[in-house]
């Protein structure tokens, strides 16, 4: 853990030091935040109640000045309420409680942007934590598959089974080799692009060591997604870079990196299974039907939406399926909530990105360049897998959104 965010801890012990750490540790090492359980409620649901009522009582205390962003934010959530609404009418009250929970995160907007503009650095610290932890994940999921691809499929029951039973990922074999994917592994590439930079700048081992970790741990997981838009980001990072910082150095370093990447995949022999996970016609062809069908059933109330919680039946050919959930969820939350809802959600992101990177333009934060590609990131993942409407991908959305709020900068 960084040695200036430990003894920042140490001289400072106010409550939302507290609830920012604790928050930012359950993000990256509690998987989807039921690994820590009270009863029927989790710590990261008792950590974001305190974020709010800390809010509140702050905002009762001192005049708060409204941005576009926050009217948008306000706006999203009196459309959520209705959308809620609607779906309770129509009789679905458990699941449209369910999904309506699921988007509240967002809430802790207004605690990160209070926190970070309580003292300046704390945004850094908290990157700076955020960075570290990420570093000890990888090593864990790392350290996960090497038992899995030690001990063979005689483990699956154990480690699949104690995955499950706190939603922390799940663990499946391709042929001989494992999968592990454990739900913040969507945060890994955030600490790739850091360190990175650290090591533009450093040329630090220690920390082109972590580079490698972070990498391997990228590749454990076998999801396609997350491949295909890494190399997507990682190509729009590289082109800032160059940009900015028109440096040999840049371009080497960057190649170097690509061709040890390229050398693990041959050394490892698991280039053959990522060629087979790219031709999985199957999941495709099913990801496909539904999002057809999702589209259908949108038609049918294209403004407001048919309210949360609201299944759908979904033809696959073979099997059908009736749900309220589904992998493509820009689809699902375009059916629940209509183009109103989903565009109040689009453009209050659009507006945090665009801050970040003129803040970047401005300032050479490369780290908020890099926050602003990870909300890109994270919204182009939830289009197979869903981040943008649970915990996992709004708590840090809603973290990005709180720095970007702390520079006053045209959009």
């Amino acid at each position: 853990m960084n040695v200036q965010y430990c003894s920042y801890l140490k001289s400072k012990r106010s409550l939302s030091d507290l609830i920012a750490l604790f928050l930012i540790i359950d993000l990256v090492w509690g998987g989807s935040g039921r690994l820590i359980m009270f009863g029927n409620i989790s710590f990261r649901t008792l950590l974001m109640t305190f974020a709010v009522i800390y809010s509140i009582m702050y905002m009762t205390r001192k005049k708060i000045i409204w941005s576009k962003q926050t009217s948008l934010l306000v706006c999203f959530l009196i459309y959520l309420i209705i959308s809620f609404l609607i779906g309770v009418y129509y009789g679905n009250l458990s699941n449209a409680l369910d999904e309506f929970f699921g988007y509240l995160p967002i809430v802790t907007i207004f605690f990160f942007s209070i926190y970070f503009k309580e003292k300046n650095s704390n945004w850094c610290r908290t990157i700076d934590l955020f960075k570290s932890l990420i570093c000890l994940f990888a090593i864990f999921s790392i350290l996960v598959w090497i038992y899995c691809y030690l001990k063979g499929e005689s483990c699956y029951v154990r480690v699949e089974s104690m995955f499950r039973k706190y939603e922390y990922g799940y663990v499946s074999f391709i042929g001989s080799i494992p999968r592990v994917f454990c739900k913040s592994s969507i945060f890994t590439l955030f600490g790739l692009l850091l360190y990175i930079d650290d090591y533009l700048r450093y040329k630090s081992i220690k920390v082109f060591l972590k580079i490698i970790i972070l990498v391997l741990s990228i590749l454990t997981t076998f999801t396609v997604s997350f491949y295909v838009f890494s190399v997507v980001i990682f190509s729009l990072y590289v082109v800032a870079k160059i940009k900015r910082d028109a440096k040999i150095k840049t371009m080497s370093t960057i190649i170097f990196i690509i061709s040890i990447i390229a050398c693990i995949l041959v050394i490892s022999g698991s280039y053959s299974i990522l060629i087979s996970r790219f031709s999985d016609n199957y999941k495709l062809s099913l990801k496909i039907t539904q999002a057809e069908q999702l589209l259908d059933k949108w038609v049918e109330h294209p403004f407001f939406g048919t309210g949360l919680g609201q299944t759908v039946t979904v033809d696959y050919g073979d099997h059908i399926l009736k749900k309220y959930q589904f992998e493509v969820q820009w689809l699902q939350q375009l059916v629940h909530m209509g183009l109103i809802g989903l565009s109040l959600f689009l453009i209050h992101i659009y507006y945090s990105i665009r801050k970040l990177y003129n803040i970047y333009i401005l300032y050479r934060r490369n780290d908020l360049l890099i926050l602003s590609f990870m909300i890109l990131y994270i919204c182009l993942v939830s289009f197979t897998n869903p981040f943008m409407n649970n915990s996992i991908g709004l708590l840090f959305y809603s973290m990005a959104a709180g720095i970007a709020e702390q520079y006053n900068v045209d959009l």
